[in-house]
């Protein structure tokens, strides 16, 4: 696999790409006058961007020998190292989605037969696990290498972040709407009583192993399809960065801030936590003291914010609307037992009240 940094920058400028991708559409080598004349180019003009390539390690260079004497000529093919292309990236997210759903049946019915801490402690070991298996699984993953993916064939420069926003946005409004219809059915209200007490909640018939591990899995085909947009966009995968222990916590916290059990809780702790995450780690990231500061304010949020900022909100208004309605009440019963002044002049009744 090529180093993605140089191929990045190698594949930067718009006419590079552009031989690039014939070159990867060709079926055999071609010269630097075949690529001009496809491209409507001078010769000229596509060899420098043929070295800048080869010195990125994306072509490599036969000599045709036409005869005893001359030069030959060199012929341009894509290395056996270089990204491909023609694979579109938002196409194949559902796949990688249900792949993920599929990894997650095992070890969700292995993780959800126990609870609370043992169930941390469960999956925190399977996080490592499967990390070591991308590390050492190198026929897979190509070990700490890590993977390198295709480059969709007809994305420009100025036009290559658009689909990833797109696509994300588009998920994001499918998980919004997937969770309020959880929240808002009997299979979600079946895990408000699991959540609440599952042994009191199986023993009014809620299936709570099929209903745990449905969860379980549906978040796994969600969380897979973000993964495989975020991989595509970043355009490498390494053990280190997709079994990332920051990530994990990242998420928790997000829900924990915004709030726990709420559509809106969520987006508002991701919409707080990441600049935060990245103006920290930008301004402590070699010290690594931006790792205390992160921890710090997980604890900051579990102690004084148990319930994340939308439900103590929504808490503490209706506490304040029950108060002013009851004081409301209380001016209300007063008035109404004020004595009656027997039609003293000058005294006017008005729903029982003496003005």
């Amino acid at each position: 696999m090529t180093d993605p940094l140089p191929v990045f920058k190698a594949l930067g400028d718009d006419t590079r790409f552009a031989i690039y991708k014939e070159l990867g559409r060709s079926p055999a080598p071609l010269s630097a006058t075949d690529l001009a004349e496809r491209l409507a180019l001078h010769p000229n003009t596509v060899r420098p961007h043929l070295d800048r390539m080869r010195e990125a390690g994306l072509v490599e260079v036969e000599p045709i020998h036409r005869g005893t004497v001359g030069r030959p000529q060199l012929r341009y093919s894509l290395a056996p190292g270089a990204p491909g292309l023609g694979l579109d990236p938002p196409a194949h997210t559902l796949l990688a989605g249900l792949l993920a759903a599929l990894i997650a049946v095992p070890l969700g019915w292995v993780a959800l037969r126990v609870r609370r801490h043992t169930f941390v402690v469960i999956t925190i070991a399977m996080f490592f696990i499967l990390q070591l298996l991308a590390y050492n699984l190198r026929g897979l993953t190509n070990g700490s290498t890590g993977l390198g993916l295709p480059i969709p064939a007809d994305w420009s420069g100025d036009f290559f972040n658009t689909p990833f926003y797109y696509v994300s946005l588009a998920l994001l409004l499918v998980a919004l709407a997937v969770s309020w219809w959880v929240r808002h059915s009997k299979y979600g209200l079946g895990l408000l009583a699991i959540r609440d007490d599952e042994d009191r909640a199986l023993g009014l018939g809620v299936k709570t192993g099929p209903s745990k591990l449905a969860a379980f899995v549906l978040s796994a085909l969600l969380v897979g399809m973000m993964g495989a947009v975020w991989g595509y966009f970043v355009g490498s995968i390494y053990p280190n960065t997709a079994f990332d222990a920051n990530f994990d916590v990242a998420l928790a916290l997000m829900a924990f801030l915004g709030g726990l059990g709420t559509l809106a809780g969520p987006i508002l702790g991701a919409l707080l936590l990441e600049p935060t995450q990245q103006y920290f780690a930008l301004q402590y990231g070699q010290s690594g003291y931006y790792l205390v500061i992160y921890g710090a304010l997980f604890l900051v949020v579990i102690l004084l914010l148990p319930q994340g900022i939308i439900p103590t909100i929504q808490a503490r208004w209706a506490k304040y609307r029950a108060t002013q309605n009851r004081e409301e009440r209380e001016d209300e019963a007063a008035v109404t037992a004020l004595p009656d002044q027997g039609g003293s002049p000058g005294i006017e009744k008005k729903e029982g009240i003496n003005l």
